[in-house]
């Protein structure tokens, strides 16, 4: 007797219902845990699966679930948000004292140029200092130029005559030596008459440019001056 019980037993945890919703209890008894409804035989457990209250069942615990896993979600980013504005909340009295810092800390040494700082000291206005400027510059622009023609030095070429290697003196110069010379002399002072020529031509162009550039500015100002 007790061998057909065992083999009973055994017979029937063979045929386990391997399921998220089978449960079984001390008996041995086949029970769904969605709705509840309990099994008498373990082939029944496929048909239970489709029957609409079963599925009805499954349904309403989805729901709570994801109900469930929804609120456990927000109490986790409330809580989030909570550590982050306590952080915060942390972090304001080093922000203070850095700013307090920062705040207090000793402005750089601003470098102004020498008319700009003129005009900051005698509190003249926008369009006043603007025409206070191009002055300052006209006046610097003439005194280079000023400069560049007091540089320019003109020598005469002289003409230097190799001494006689066996007397020591000057041998004189035969026609035809006297008019090569002059045809040298002539041309390196065209040369250089050029040379001359160029350069005051390039300070020419340069200081008209700077000067076609300033009179743009002064019509700005009296533009300015006339609004």
């Amino acid at each position: 007797m007790s061998d057909v019980r065992a083999l009973l037993k055994a017979k029937r945890q063979e045929a386990r219902i391997s399921h998220r919703y089978a449960s079984y209890n001390a008996n041995g008894q086949l029970r769904c845990l969605a709705c509840g409804t309990v099994i008498k035989h373990a082939s029944a457990w496929e048909g239970h699966l489709g029957s609409k209250v079963h599925r009805s069942s499954v349904a309403q615990k989805r729901e709570e679930e994801e109900a469930k896993s929804r609120s456990i979600a927000g109490l986790a980013g409330s809580q989030r948000t909570l550590d982050k504005h306590h952080v915060d909340a942390d972090d304001i009295p080093a922000k203070r004292r850095r700013l307090d810092q920062e705040m207090n800390a000793p402005s750089p040494p601003t470098v102004v140029s020498e008319p700009s700082r003129i005009l900051a000291e005698e509190g003249i206005g926008d369009v006043e200092s603007e025409y206070r400027q191009f002055q300052l510059e006209v006046l610097a622009v003439s005194d280079a130029d000023e400069k560049y023609e007091g540089a320019t030095v003109v020598a005469e070429p002289e003409l230097f005559v190799d001494p006689d290697p066996l007397s020591g003196s000057p041998e004189a110069p035969t026609s035809r030596e006297k008019k090569l010379d002059d045809d040298q002399r002539r041309v390196e002072e065209r040369e250089m008459i050029l040379d001359r020529l160029l350069d005051e031509e390039r300070a020419q162009e340069d200081a008209d440019m700077r000067v076609n550039l300033m009179k743009k500015r002064l019509e700005a100002i009296k533009t300015k001056r006339r609004k």
